[in-house]
């Protein structure tokens, strides 16, 4: 179960590419997503094992041609721990950006995103655990503002798209 939430974790961090995806210029697909973000996680209680919140860093690799993360939890006490490591690449002929995922349990991704309206827009990914159990994930966001977006992430291994969980994330803003 833990493991399904930090992939959940990385899809939802992956659905805030701005509108700008609809160009081809993966600056401009990415330049949203670019520095620290953080969520609450509504998980947590006091005290207990879980992280208390879930954050990621997307940075800029190769001259801008490609852009990368680390998913990771951040204990009450401060300490850090890696979920996942992101890549993202422009494709040019489809003209949408192409995610890659390895996560520290052994689980790969690979997905796209897709851009609906200026404040919407979709992340789809199939996920392929060292097992051979195989998910998808979807995860919509919703823009609100510089600074913040909601996701709703949601699963499927069998049957019906199922809800996953819901987060608000802020840009961590760094005092100059």
């Amino acid at each position: 179960m833990k493991s399904k939430l930090f992939i959940s974790l990385s899809c939802i961090l992956l659905a805030a590419l701005p509108v700008k995806a609809q160009e081809n210029d993966f600056r401009s697909a990415m330049e949203y997503l670019i520095g620290e973000w953080k969520t609450k996680n509504t998980n947590h209680k006091p005290g207990d094992a879980t992280p208390a919140y879930f954050g990621y860093d997307f940075t800029w690799g190769l001259n801008e041609q490609l852009a990368t993360n680390e998913i990771f939890g951040l204990a009450e006490d401060g300490t850090k721990i890696v979920y996942w490591k992101t890549i993202a690449a422009w494709d040019y002929q489809l003209k949408r950006v192409l995610l890659y995922q390895f996560g520290a349990s052994g689980t790969r991704g690979a997905g796209y995103e897709q851009v609906l309206n200026d404040t919407t827009r979709v992340v789809n990914l199939e996920f392929r655990a060292p097992n051979g159990e195989v998910s998808y994930y979807t995860d919509t966001t919703n823009i609100k503002g510089p600074n913040a977006y909601i996701t709703n992430s949601y699963m499927k291994t069998t049957g019906d798209w199922q809800k996953r969980n819901s987060f608000w994330w802020e840009r961590v803003l760094k005092s100059e």
